[in-house]
């Protein structure tokens, strides 16, 4: 049986391992921050290595979408193995319509943890899924 001694170690070295991935993603978006890309493939490349990290993607899968000021609208500009069902109903969605919505209006994150009235869109072959909603502002 594990002493408390053994344990605590154990947690450290897991502790550790943790911080150690995270500071190698950050490492990693602050150097790719400074190649000559678009922002689509900046934001295309911040989205694997988020979805690469163990603790933080159940599923390989995953967007990040911009508001656009002049139109109102939230453009999915960065993807990861979305069914095409999905990529194309949320290609371009009225900001009042999605998820984000409130988001923009707060400026704080929110995370829905699967289907919920949150969710205005719902198709037929939706998996059960989770959303962390993160405003970032150029302001």
């Amino acid at each position: 049986m594990p002493n408390d001694s053994s344990m605590n170690k154990s947690s450290i070295i897991e502790e550790n391992e943790l911080h150690s991935q995270t500071q190698a993603i950050i490492t990693r978006l602050l150097q790719d921050s400074l190649e000559t890309l678009s922002l689509e493939e900046h934001l295309e490349g911040a989205l694997l290595l988020i979805l690469s990290v163990p603790w933080m993607s159940l599923e390989n899968k995953g967007s990040i979408h911009l508001y656009k000021e002049q139109s109102d609208d939230m453009i999915l500009v960065a993807e990861q193995n979305l069914p095409e069902t999905f990529r194309e109903k949320c290609l371009r969605t009225p900001l009042k319509e999605s998820l984000c919505y409130k988001t923009v209006l707060s400026r704080e994150m929110l995370y829905s943890k699967h289907h919920d009235t949150k969710h205005n869109y719902i198709f037929e072959e939706m998996e059960n899924h989770g959303h962390y909603c993160i405003p970032i502002s150029l302001r």
